[in-house]
């Protein structure tokens, strides 16, 4: 198992409220829309589909690794993807598949992790990572794995944390003690990644980067808002494409 244990043992816990937007995971919910305007922009760019198309991802296998409760997993299966959701926490892919269901929607949501996954022999169009990577034990061993389930010509795209001190102070200092946007000790500083420490792995298993950019949240009418922007030194977003 790569994920760590104890990180997903705490993730359990909020597993009760994932889909209220006010609750534990209110920062994952606004900062969504963000990063699917993203992947939808890319994924438009790589094909040259219509990204006016609400089915844009139609026809197209994607696989959302560490999918928490569902939250990515639904906003693709809403744009047509055809989509499977692994985590390895019970807890959360069951109230990952009651939402769904709530919601009618085709899911294939699975106890699994990516080694599994890879064991299994199949491809797809489209991975997703999606603040994962800064939970993760064994970082080359689980990059590896994921980059060998991304067919030829396929997209994969990561977001997470940049490790310095600047965030450090926003993503754990400020987010977690002050301002109590994510609970305690969500994270750990010395697992945030660097972009160049994902891309010198990618690079060398014939992936190639499509952009970067990063996501800052920015208050508005009594809530969080998140927004694209040139500085990548917290968060960040980036897509890269199989040769």
């Amino acid at each position: 198992m790569i994920k760590d244990k104890k990180e997903n043992e705490d993730f359990k816990i909020f597993a009760s409220d994932w889909w209220d937007k006010q609750g534990s995971m209110k920062e994952l919910h606004a900062m969504s829309p963000t990063r699917m305007t993203f992947i939808k922009e890319r994924i438009s760019n790589h094909y040259k589909y219509d990204l006016n198309n609400k089915k844009l991802l139609s026809k197209k296998n994607i696989l959302d690794i560490g999918c928490g409760g569902g939250i990515a997993s639904e906003a693709l299966a809403n744009m047509g993807g055809i989509v499977t959701g692994i985590d390895i926490s019970n807890d959360l892919i069951n109230v990952a598949k009651n939402h769904a269901k709530a919601n009618s929607l085709n899911i294939n949501y699975k106890v699994s992790d990516i080694e599994v996954i890879k064991k299994s022999g199949k491809k797809y169009d489209i991975v997703t990572v999606l603040e994962v990577l800064e939970h993760i034990n064994h970082l080359d061993e689980f990059l590896l794995s994921l980059l060998s389930v991304v067919k030829n010509d396929g997209i994969v795209v990561f977001s997470t944390i940049n490790r310095n001190l600047l965030s450090y102070f926003a993503a754990i200092f400020l987010a977690e003690y002050i301002f109590k946007l994510v609970p305690k000790r969500t994270h750990t500083w010395s697992k945030f990644l660097k972009p160049s420490e994902i891309l010198e792995v990618c690079v060398k298993k014939g992936f190639f980067l499509d952009k970067v950019v990063g996501l800052s949240p920015v208050p508005l009418l009594g809530k969080i808002d998140w927004i694209r922007t040139s500085n990548i030194k917290v968060n960040y977003i980036m897509s890269l494409i199989k040769k």
